[in-house]
């Protein structure tokens, strides 16, 4: 700003030029940063300079372009420093001032997986993919991946094969490569019987570990053993077809149901549904045998969406204290049923309806608590089997009916709530191998109808072997199942 004195004569005010050069500066490659006077600029950096200024200039020594491939300097073309100071003469004013970096190019090599976030080794150095090395051109590299990888529970990652190397050698060249690793993933397939050891699986293709492709889509059949009748599925497969298929999208537990074939009694009696022994208690699943007691099979729909049971299947109706009783399963022979939660202790009788139109009364006997095991189960839900064996210290589930009523009570014929908790009006205790443990938890079976579940540590000392496994619930004892221990 020119600021204005008071004057007697005209004030004269002269505006000095000197002559000014363009300059420019390019890369070789074209675009590549270059830093001049301290600010970093992309190339190519057009400027006008005063003569007799000076300027410092500097190009990176290792940079990459735009596409990630890597180059290094090489020289100015006017022969000075990646890193120069240039004095700007008059002579320039007429001519300019042009100067290129030359840049020589770099080996980058991008190492990925399929899918990502897996651990190779590079010249025996850690990459978790993605990752980028850069070598210098002309050596050889060795990419290692491990043959299989874990993955969340019950997935896993098998290699299957190189791309843009060769067994996972590649020699570094001029510029950016990519080396992938491909997997193919696998799902685990865990299967078990209800009851444990009531029967044979055939399933098809054979597996070897228990896993399998992704997508693959496995026949299984499940032969009861003598003495034994298969009466569905439960768990990732419903339904009551044998042989069943299912598809490996994603890791799946499957049960098979079974239940005794023994012949009919001379009248038709009624047990528990796990112990297969006379006491029943309210709340729980019951069983009724007998003969001629439908002239259909019939199976309640499963699954999360099935909703509560129905009080009529296959023509067959249950009628207990004036109420209609939740079936699970019908047949001519046998009848899986809910006991009401808010049925008296002592004698009952339960009439069968069905479609012949004879009514069958069944008399039984009903205690506050008759505990039946159904069987065992790691913490994740999937089957405690001997190719999936328990370990000592470990916290277990063990599923069973029959445990008495509830803190929370919840309609008859419902699945149990999954959130809050609802803990066991009695007390549950727990004896492995003659051992006694108190359950962290013991009540009702989140999502399940007329279960209830267990949740306990194993002892940590107990030795390897196939182990007797009881509760006892307000005193009440269960019948005993056998868990594997590794």
């Amino acid at each position: 700003a020119y600021q204005v004195a008071p004057l007697s004569s005209p004030a004269s005010l002269t505006a000095q030029f000197v002559p000014a050069v363009g300059v420019t500066l390019l890369t070789n490659p074209p675009g590549l940063p270059l830093v001049v006077d301290g600010t970093n600029q992309a190339s190519p950096v057009n400027v006008y300079w005063a003569a007799g200024s000076t300027h410092t200039i500097a190009a990176p020594a290792s940079q990459t372009d735009s596409s990630g491939a890597p180059w290094t300097w090489h020289d100015w073309s006017n022969g000075g420093a990646a890193t120069q100071t240039i004095s700007i003469t008059q002579a320039q004013a007429s001519t300019g001032l042009r100067m290129t970096a030359e840049y020589d190019a770099a080996n980058g090599i991008n190492v990925n997986s399929i899918p990502p976030g897996l651990p190779l080794t590079v010249d025996g150095s850690s990459c978790i993919t993605p990752c980028s090395v850069q070598k210098p051109v002309g050596t050889s590299i060795t990419i290692t991946a491990p043959q299989s990888v874990a993955g969340p529970s019950g997935v896993r990652y098998d290699f299957a094969s190189w791309e843009g190397a060769a067994n996972g050698v590649v020699v570094a060249t001029p510029g950016l490569e990519t080396v992938t690793a491909k997997y193919q993933t696998l799902y685990r397939l865990t299967w078990s019987s209800r009851p444990a050891n009531s029967g044979s699986w055939q399933i098809s293709p054979s597996p070897t570990d228990g896993f399998f492709a992704a997508g693959t889509q496995v026949a299984v059949t499940f032969t009861p053993a003598a003495g034994w009748q298969f009466q569905g599925w439960n768990l990732d497969l419903s339904g009551t077809a044998d042989p069943a298929s299912i598809v490996m999208a994603a890791p799946r537990n499957i049960q098979a149901v079974a239940a005794p074939t023994a012949p009919a009694p001379a009248s038709p009696v009624v047990v528990n549904a796990a112990s297969q022994t006379a006491d029943v208690a309210p709340g729980s699943l019951a069983t009724l045998y007998g003969t001629s007691l439908a002239s259909e099979t019939g199976t309640a729909p499963a699954g999360p969406d099935a909703g509560p049971l129905p009080q009529s299947l296959a023509g067959v109706t249950l009628v207990c204290g004036g109420q209609l009783l939740p079936l699970l399963y019908v047949s001519p022979q046998q009848i899986n049923f809910f006991l009401p939660s808010g049925l008296s202790p002592g004698p009952q009788t339960v009439e069968v309806h069905n479609s012949s139109g004879n009514v069958v009364p069944v008399n039984f006997q009903v205690v506050p608590a008759a505990p039946g095991l159904f069987s065992a189960a790691h913490a994740d839900g999937t089957a405690i089997t001997a190719a999936a064996p328990a370990s000592p210290g470990e916290m277990i589930l063990v599923y069973g009916t029959g445990f008495g009523g509830y803190q929370q009570p919840f309609p008859d014929g419902f699945a149990a709530p999954n959130l809050p908790p609802d803990p066991l009006l009695g007390t549950a205790q727990v004896v492995v191998n003659g051992e006694s443990v108190v359950p962290a938890f013991s009540g009702a079976a989140p999502g399940m109808i007329g279960v209830a579940v267990t949740r306990f540590a194993l002892p940590s000392d107990l030795p390897p072997g196939n182990w007797d496994l009881a509760e006892t619930i307000s005193g009440a004892g269960s019948n005993t199942i056998t868990i594997p221990v590794n």
